[in-house]
């Protein structure tokens, strides 16, 4: 009699239940695709640009042999590797003091002076150094294409953002992703007002003794490059390229 009452009850629910009450089950599908990422741990530095080197280690012509890896933003850094504070200061002290501090370019970039190389502290990251004469001079000279043909353009052309730095200015091809954008400098206590050159430092010689440090530039008029001494307080921006193997 107790199984008879159980059936019916059970039945009575049942009919009571409206259609949409009841959800069918779903089996997940296996999914064949696999992603091929490979796994890592170590994150993915994206802000780099791989410009071929041609000629490198004599001879030409020569096939492409090796690879620079360039930061493709200037350095952005207010402290030390240690932690230290690098100090900001204004254009006029900037040019007055022997201790590493950076100011603000036109367009707020960090500007920094001679001394932030030669400090011990660093500044910087592992596995990256300050650009030197050799990695620029690969760079400007040897790789160019607008070198090597021979081309009106000039060697900067290459490594110039396309988004033009000051009205009347074209821009560059930015081939290789290098995005060098106006930097300007800091020069005898003034922010430059020539909107047409960047400015970078070459940490080849920052321990010299002399009064002067060496700076390389891109212009975007005439796409011109070149290099020049100029005083250990003038504020140039610091590109990092990474080391080699």
């Amino acid at each position: 009699m107790k199984k008879i009452f159980l059936l019916s009850a059970l039945s009575l629910l049942l009919l009571s239940c409206e259609k949409d009450d009841i959800l069918p089950v779903v089996k997940p599908i296996p999914s064949t695709i696999k992603d091929p990422t490979p796994v890592s741990n170590i994150a993915v530095i994206l802000d780099t640009c791989r410009i071929p080197i041609y000629g490198k280690g004599g001879g030409w012509p020569l096939p492409i042999l090796l690879y620079q890896t360039w930061k493709t933003k200037d350095l952005d850094v207010t402290k030390y590797n240690n932690g230290d504070p690098i100090p900001e200061v204004s254009p006029a002290v900037l040019n007055t003091i022997k201790t590493g501090a950076w100011t603000r370019g036109r367009n707020g970039n960090k500007l920094y002076n001679w001394y932030v190389m030669e400090d011990p502290r660093g500044i910087e990251p592992p596995g990256y150094h300050i650009a030197t004469g050799e990695d620029w001079w690969y760079l400007l000279n040897i790789n160019s294409t607008s070198n090597r043909s021979g081309s009106a353009m000039g060697p900067a052309y290459e490594y110039l953002s396309k988004t033009p730095w000051s009205l009347g200015s074209k821009g560059g091809s930015d081939k290789y992703g290098f995005n060098c954008q106006l930097t300007s400098r800091s020069i005898n206590g003034k922010i430059d007002q020539d909107l047409s050159v960047s400015y970078y430092w070459d940490k080849s010689s920052s321990k010299n003794t002399s009064p002067a440090g060496w700076c390389n530039y891109l212009s975007d008029n005439g796409f011109r490059t070149g290099g020049f001494n100029v005083p250990k307080n003038t504020g140039n921006a610091i590109r990092l390229i990474k080391d080699s193997k």
